[in-house]
């Protein structure tokens, strides 16, 4: 089996981390796999990854650079990984939410999310019933920044650009 160029290989580091990322949806560890793909992600951008000896290879990375490393979305990620790693870090936080189809009519309502056992599990309960009935509760991570942005989200745009960035490289075959 022959050795995957290095930007190739923390791609599929960053791939790798964000499977874990889905797996642990549910719990408080999703937090270590983020901060696990964020620098991969980040590594299998930066240039010495990407380098080639080849002639055309200039020319590629100053398009590559303005078209994808320099990608707002990619930009921010990397923002909050360079605060994650160097600084006290920027908290991601699982929000939880309950909605209804049909409006409920009461003239009084509980509500409880239980996140104990990993996937919230919540409960509902009008004046009107004797007993609380379960119900499915959203679920979501997000940054705690201006624009609290879903970290599911732009970690999958995230990757989709440094797929695309591997991807075009791998397309002009440079010698490694």
């Amino acid at each position: 089996m022959s050795e995957l160029p290095a930007a190739n290989d923390k791609l599929r580091e960053a791939d790798f981390f964000y499977c874990f990322m889905e797996r642990a949806f549910d719990r408080y560890e999703f937090k270590y796999f983020v901060s696990a793909f964020l620098s991969a992600l980040q590594s299998s951008t930066e240039h010495n990854r990407l380098q080639s000896t080849d002639p055309r290879f200039k020319d590629w990375y100053r398009e590559a650079k303005s078209k994808y490393i320099d990608d707002p979305l990619l930009r921010q990620l990397f923002d909050l990984r360079n605060r994650e790693i160097h600084h006290k870090g920027t908290q991601a936080v699982q929000q939880a939410g309950m909605s209804f189809e049909e409006p409920l009519e009461t003239t009084h309502l509980e509500f409880t999310v239980d996140f104990s056992k990993g996937k919230p599990v919540g409960t509902y309960k009008t004046a009107e019933m004797a007993e609380a009935k379960p119900y499915d509760v959203t679920q979501k991570w997000v940054w705690k920044t201006t624009d609290e942005p879903e970290v599911m989200d732009l970690c999958q745009k995230g990757l989709d650009i440094v797929r695309a960035l591997i991807g075009g490289r791998d397309v002009m075959n440079f010698p490694d």
